[in-house]
């Protein structure tokens, strides 16, 4: 995984939270309105990891990009 980036269509400030495998990278971090978030990361993911991301509202979307490698 090399980004994720998190928007905020709405009209109000919201909050994001987004775990790698159950652990907390960034524990509800305030997206203002109209706003984005953006983690640029370095992360290698193995089969059965997990990216759990969780907006407050409804208004919040969210992009992750990566590079699969297969050997």
């Amino acid at each position: 995984m090399t980004n994720i980036v998190v928007a905020n269509s709405g009209t109000s400030a919201a909050t994001v939270l987004i775990q790698l495998n159950g652990l907390a990278i960034i524990p509800n971090t305030s997206i203002p309105a109209n706003g984005i978030f953006t983690l640029d990361i370095a992360q290698v993911m193995d089969a059965g990891n997990t990216i759990h991301v969780q907006g407050s509202t409804t208004t919040c979307s969210y992009f992750i990009s990566g590079v699969e490698v297969t050997a």
